[in-house]
């Protein structure tokens, strides 16, 4: 049986993590020159790749089921694993090599988001510091109630014109 089509799925799978990881380098470029504009830009472009990954890997998945179809047989997982003792030596050794490159590039893109996370909570926790530097806290301010008058040191209803005269 040929893995053929199986084999070009999971090609374009790692083309669309490839893309994902220099989306995710760009990202991080873009967080630490605060450039927001390139940020909102590579995030529209991250989420369309996203979705693009689960199509494909939908079809990858029907790809292989009936991989299994043609064969006769009904595994317990539709993986590539599972598929390895049904190819040939030169398919076995095509699967085996994209589908790790393909697992170095997802172990890769994971790296790249988990800095890109620690950079924006960084870039957060600046921001909010800067924001408690520049604004009031709530005991700082002067504003009181209308029924907690303060005391001066006179009693209702007089005033210091009254005491002096």
């Amino acid at each position: 049986m040929s893995a053929k089509q199986v084999i070009g799925s999971l090609t374009e799978l790692l083309h669309i993590h490839e893309e994902l990881l220099t989306c995710a380098k760009e990202k991080a470029a873009a967080i630490k020159n605060n450039d927001m504009v390139s940020l909102e830009k590579l995030v529209r472009a991250e989420t369309a790749l996203i979705h693009k990954g689960q199509v494909q890997e939908k079809i990858r998945s029907k790809e292989v089921a009936a991989f299994f179809d043609r064969c006769g047989q009904a595994p317990d997982e539709l993986t590539v694993r599972a598929m390895l003792p049904h190819v040939t030596k030169e398919e076995q050794a095509e699967l085996e090599g994209t589908q790790s490159a393909l697992i170095e590039t997802i172990m890769a893109l994971q790296v790249e988001n988990e800095r890109n996370q620690l950079l924006i909570q960084e870039s957060l926790s600046f921001v909010n510091m800067s924001l408690d530097l520049l604004l009031p806290s709530a005991e700082h301010t002067s504003y009181q109630p209308p029924q907690q008058k303060e005391r001066h040191g006179y009693e209702e209803g007089y005033s210091t014109f009254d005491s002096k005269a």
